[in-house]
Parts: structure tokens; C-alpha cells; sequence
């Protein structure tokens, strides 16, 4: 399936949707990310910041990306890596500030998932077995009890994920057409499920891979051929019904479908 001109500029942001595993917009400068100052740094890491969760794409968006604006395409891959090696520490003491509910259990959200990419995504190198197996010991250390265990849990988890990623990444870098793309974000999705199980997959990707979704699905309508303006127009507002029923429910009513 051939894509037309306005949708294959888009193929790019769209790849690094998908290739980075949500690892590309956490290596360019963000206000919003969770302070884990390099190991240099003198005073110790700052809790994780509140990020406000990304809203659904809006029907001006959606026309952009029909015409092939891509003013709102993802951060690119030359990005650049930061360098500077956090400390063990310092991604221990961050875990332990994680958000706890009233009935002890780690609340593993954007912010856990934050600190999670920047620990074990964002370095050049990976943990070694050694340093994972210290890192465990920091978070029980610094989060006793069901919360502590969890988070360590959780890490190494990632840790895995992390090495699994770093193996497939360049599989991802040559996808040019929304078969391969959606065969891409398959392949992403069961990856991460296959290293973090169903659960923790999904606390920590459900948001960014239902917008994902959203984004195949809307090109698939867009390229379709054998369709009027009119009849895209109501496929992109069922889509949008579908997966931001709220949102859908408070446009226009000329926008519902």
C-alpha cells in the first residue's frame, strides 16, 4: 500500500513514535522531566515533577496531519543523548519518592515511567547484572515494606526492557508504509509485554500507545482512496469517539459522528 505525498512526510514522526518506545522525547530538553541530575551533581535528586498527561489530538491536528503539516511531529532522532552517568543513588532515592496509595502499594504512573527511561533507556550503557543487583538493594533500602519490593521489581523488570530495546531498535529504522509501521508497533507492544507483563505494560504505556493507535488508524483513513472528504470526515470522528469518548462527547455536533 502506497501512501500519498502529504502522509509519507509524516512517515518519519510517526516511526519515531514507534522506534523510540517513548525513549526519543525524553533525550531533548524537557522542563517536565523528573530531576535526575548527573552523578556530579551535589545535592541529591529532587522528587519526580507532576507532568500533565498528553490531551487527545484535536480535529485541527488532524486536518495538519491529513495535509502533511508536520509543525507537530515528535522530537527527531538527532536529539541529543545526554552523556553524564547517574548514580546508582540517585535513581534508588527517586524511585523511593514515588507516589504511595493509602494502602501501601506503589503507584506506578508517568512519573515512575519517567524515571524508569532516564535510569535505564537514556545512558549510553546498560547496568551491569552487579549494578541492577544494588540498585534492588538501594530501593528496599530506601522504601520498606510491599512498596520497596514492588519498585525493585519494577526496575529490573525495565532493566530487561531496556536490553531487549537497545537488541531491536534497528529494526524499526527503515519502516516506509503503514503495513510495516503497524506491523512495527505490534512488534513494540508485545515486546514490552513480553519483558514488563500485561499489567506493568500497560500502567506504563497504556496512554502513549493509545494515542499510537489513534495516529495508524487516522492514516489508514487518510490514505484510503476509495473514500470521499466526507466519509473520512466521519471515520476520523468515529476513531475519535472510540478512543476519547469524553472529548468526542464535548465537540461540536457537527464533528460527532
Amino acid at each position: 500500500m502506497t501512501l500519498p505525498t502529504p502522509l509519507r512526510r509524516l512517515l518519519p514522526a510517526i516511526l519515531l513514535l514507534l522506534a523510540a518506545a517513548g525513549a526519543i522525547r525524553l533525550l531533548a530538553p524537557d522542563d517536565h522531566r523528573p530531576a535526575i541530575e548527573p552523578a556530579s551533581a551535589p545535592a541529591p535528586m529532587p522528587a519526580a515533577a507532576k507532568r500533565p498527561s498528553t490531551p487527545p489530538p484535536s480535529t485541527a491536528e488532524e486536518r495538519a496531519a491529513s495535509e502533511g503539516d508536520t509543525a507537530i511531529a515528535p522530537e527527531t532522532a538527532e536529539s541529543p543523548l545526554p552523556q553524564a552517568p547517574f548514580s546508582l543513588e540517585q535513581i534508588a532515592a527517586a524511585l523511593s519518592r514515588l507516589d504511595i496509595d493509602d494502602n501501601g502499594e506503589l503507584q506506578l504512573n508517568a512519573d515512575a515511567r519517567e524515571i524508569l527511561e532516564a535510569a535505564f533507556v537514556r545512558p549510553e550503557r546498560p547496568l551491569s547484572v552487579e549494578q541492577l543487583s544494588e540498585l534492588r538493594a538501594l530501593i528496599r533500602a530506601g522504601l520498606p515494606g510491599s512498596a520497596g519490593q514492588r519498585a525493585a521489581t519494577v526496575a529490573e523488570r525495565y532493566y530487561h526492557y531496556s536490553n531487549a530495546l537497545r537488541d531491536v531498535r534497528g529494526n524499526f529504522e527503515y519502516l516506509g508504509n503503514l503495513p510495516d509501521l503497524e506491523q512495527g508497533f505490534s512488534q513494540l507492544s508485545q515486546l514490552r509485554r513480553d519483558h514488563l507483563g500485561k499489567e506493568l505494560a500497560a500502567d506504563l504505556f497504556d496512554r502513549e500507545e493509545k494515542l499510537q493507535r489513534y495516529t495508524l488508524e487516522s492514516m489508514r483513513i487518510q490514505s484510503a482512496r476509495n473514500l470521499s472528504a466526507k466519509e473520512k470526515r466521519a471515520l476520523q470522528a468515529a476513531l475519535r469517539e472510540k478512543y476519547f469518548p469524553e472529548e468526542a462527547a464535548a465537540a461540536p455536533a457537527a464533528e460527532r459522528p
